[in-house]
C-alpha cells in the first residue's frame, strides 16, 4: 500500500500506551483508530485526520506518508470520450 499511516510511531513518540487510551482522548472510534494503528484501512475521513493531528500536534504529512514510486514522465489525463448527441424527436417523427 503506497500510503502508510504512522499512527503507531507517533503514539510511541508521545508515550501513548494503547489505542484504547488514545480513543478516550480523541473523538474517534476505537475501531477506526485500531485500523489506522495496524495500517489496515483503505480510507480515512477528514474529521479523523483533523482530530488526530490536533491531539498529536502534528501535520498531515507526519501522520500519512506516501512511499510509492513517483510516476515516470509527466502526468497526462486520458481524453474523455465525446458524448454522442441524438437528434430530438419532433412531432412529425412519430
Amino acid at each position: 500500500m503506497p500510503i502508510q499511516c504512522r499512527l503507531r510511531y507517533l503514539m510511541a513518540e508521545r508515550k501513548i500506551r494503547s489505542v484504547r487510551a488514545l480513543s478516550m482522548q480523541v473523538p474517534v472510534s476505537y475501531q477506526t483508530l485500531n485500523a489506522l494503528y495496524k495500517n489496515e484501512t483503505t480510507r480515512i475521513d477528514f474529521r479523523t485526520i483533523e482530530a488526530l493531528c490536533r491531539f498529536l500536534r502534528c501535520r498531515v504529512g507526519d501522520l500519512l506518508v506516501w512511499d510509492g514510486e513517483p510516476p515516470e514522465g509527466p502526468l497526462q489525463r486520458q481524453p474523455e470520450p465525446m458524448a454522442v448527441r441524438r437528434p430530438r424527436k419532433t412531432f412529425y417523427d412519430f
